[in-house]
């Protein structure tokens, strides 16, 4: 039992499990609840441990990948998208199919709850990265406390209360809802 799961409720655990099983399916079997629409392969990243690149020209408005994933209220040591306060969306085959770094000049943006789309053109080996701060709202929770991301507009340190202060046509949608009260 991993450490974060100690402290998970009787539910929290069941559904643990139950996500871990799904997981090993999934693995085997080589599925992901995401779906790319480009090519794009992971590589080794020069700022992160790994990266998502693109092998093809991208160009800007293309809609790349459709995230997708199971909604849990707690984290644990799989990939998970921060979507709102205390919710996640689960990534469950933790072989990094979804994963899109973070930079605070990104080149993705999220449309709506989990549409990846290109914001400008991509070039062919460029890393594929999104602003952490535009997909979740919450209480201002820190999601990355020492960013590195070297854009020149880094904000350093990037909280669940960034997308207060980001232009609204940066937010995911359910950011940019709960910034207009609408949920």
């Amino acid at each position: 039992m991993s450490s974060s799961q100690q402290n998970l409720t009787p539910a929290q655990n069941i559904l643990s499990k139950k996500i871990g099983h799904l997981s090993e399916f999934m693995r085997k079997h080589d599925y992901s609840f995401t779906h790319f629409l480009v090519k794009t392969e992971i590589r080794a990243s020069a700022k992160h441990e790994m990266g998502r690149v693109a092998l093809e020209f991208i160009p800007a408005g293309k809609l790349i990948a459709v995230i997708g994933g199971v909604f849990i209220d707690y984290l644990d040591d799989y990939i998970a998208m921060p979507i709102g306060s205390g919710l996640w969306m689960h990534q469950v085959n933790n072989d990094k199919k979804g994963t899109i770094n973070h930079s605070c000049d990104p080149n993705c943006v999220m449309r709506e709850l989990n549409k990846l789309t290109a914001i400008r053109d991509i070039q062919p080996g460029e890393e594929l990265n999104i602003d952490y701060g535009t997909t979740v709202a919450g209480k201002g929770y820190p999601i990355i406390e020492d960013c590195k991301c070297g854009s020149e507009s880094c904000r350093h340190t990037i909280t669940s209360h960034d997308y207060l202060k980001l232009p609204e046509e940066t937010l995911s949608g359910l950011a940019l809802a709960i910034k207009r009260n609408e949920v």
